[in-house]
């Protein structure tokens, strides 16, 4: 691992000569403007162990064409000047070979498991195809104001994990439903207040993951947890859904295993509230202000293995309260 926090150092073509078994590279410039940096074409030719790949504080303006080690799973790109998508096509070609190239260029195997351009505030377009031909795992687009129709028009549709943390959305738009083989999402940190006020409901079957963690809901968003029959974790910390917690009825989300209610301002769990979460793991329902618990508050969490209830206000433990946590 080598991590450079650089000032306005020249990286030549052969800085990083003899290191072929460097696996990570972090170069990062922290300060509020993003500082210029050029790099040769050919300067990461000789990291053929290179797995990760970070630039963080720097701007590519002046590169172009860099090559892309095989090797390569993870490529970060916070806090730079990038405005649009379509400016990774001209940075490394390797990563968007396109099926124009001419008959001289030789396509390599280049699979990106996870791409992070996070923080890049002036990301505002992504062309029409732009990452089409792209094979792509993860996505992390935390604090940037890129909407997901122009993810959806870039191309860009098989991904497993999609982060648009802090990206200032009001409501999950429509568009993402297009990403129906997601497995992970994480809106976090937004001004979510109701998943379905256009009373559309998105598709996401094969979801697992799922955090709308500090925002505003003010309700457990019941209609759309139903249409996730693989849901295993769920992060509703940090949201209005106090003082009393609502949960369904009946059959629902059955395959959930780590539930988050923390920071909800929280005062009473009803009789039977978990009842049917019949497999959950693990609870987390700290940072509230319950005040008492009973056996018929945490009825029906048999295979329950953690149970936090740290910074609370609890006053009363009732008898057996645990009886039911075998």
């Amino acid at each position: 691992l080598l991590r450079l926090q650089l000032g306005t150092t020249n990286i030549t073509s052969r800085t990083f000569q003899g290191l072929d078994q460097l696996q990570y590279l972090f170069l990062e410039h922290h300060a509020p403007c993003c500082l210029s940096l050029s790099l040769p074409p050919n300067c990461l030719e000789s990291l053929r162990s290179l797995s990760s790949l970070s630039f963080q504080g720097y701007c590519l303006t002046y590169s172009q064409s860099i090559y892309l080690p095989t090797s390569l799973r993870h490529l970060t790109m916070r806090n730079s000047c990038l405005t649009n998508l379509q400016e990774l096509q001209r940075l490394f070609p390797d990563l968007l070979l396109s099926a124009s190239s001419t008959p001289n260029t030789k396509p390599r195997a280049l699979f990106l498991e996870m791409l992070d351009l996070s923080y890049n505030l002036q990301l505002k377009q992504a062309g029409v195809r732009d990452l089409s031909v792209l094979t792509l795992h993860s996505l992390i687009l935390d604090g940037t104001p890129l909407r997901a129709l122009d993810l959806i028009m870039s191309g860009l549709l098989h991904l497993q994990f999609l982060s648009l943390v802090g990206t200032g959305i009001t409501k999950l738009p429509a568009s993402v439903t297009g990403y129906s083989e997601l497995r992970a999402l994480d809106l976090g940190k937004n001004k979510i207040q109701n998943i379905l006020e256009n009373g559309d409901l998105p598709v996401y079957k094969a979801l697992e993951f799922l955090s709308l963690h500090d925002n505003h809901l003010q309700s457990f968003p019941i209609r759309f947890l139903r249409t996730l029959p693989q849901l295993q974790k769920l992060n509703l910390s940090m949201n209005k859904l106090g003082p009393i917690l609502e949960l369904p009825e009946g059959p629902f989300i059955t395959n959930l295993k780590v539930l988050d209610l923390s920071h909800n301002q929280l005062c009473d769990v009803p009789h039977g509230a978990f009842s049917f979460l019949s497999q959950l793991q693990e609870l987390w329902l700290s940072g509230n202000n319950i005040s008492s618990l009973s056996n018929e508050s945490l009825h029906g969490l048999r295979w329950l293995r953690t149970l936090d209830l740290s910074w609370n206000q609890i006053k009363v433990l009732k008898p057996g309260w645990l009886s039911s946590l075998p």
